[in-house]
């Protein structure tokens, strides 16, 4: 259970680039802009046979040169995959 609560960061946008910084410990990385090579928008929605449970949430995907891939969405956790 605890850790999902060392993944758990807040973000601040700023002219440079993005600071993350991880909630529990602290840790602060920076990911400038330029290597950020895609941003991908994506929204998940439950369903179920009658219809669609939810309107449903915005993920959104930055896709970086090395090769990762941030995940920002109030509703993404490691944990939980349905």
């Amino acid at each position: 259970m605890t850790i999902g609560l060392f993944s758990i960061f807040r973000i601040n946008v700023t002219d440079k680039g993005i600071e993350k910084t991880v909630l529990l410990s602290g840790k602060k990385e920076f990911i400038p802009f330029g290597i950020i090579t895609g941003l991908k928008k994506q929204k998940i929605r439950m369903r179920r046979k009658s219809g669609a449970l939810t309107d449903g949430y915005t993920v959104t995907i930055l896709k970086l040169q090395n090769g990762k891939e941030l995940v920002i969405s109030p509703d993404d956790f490691e944990n939980y995959k349905k």
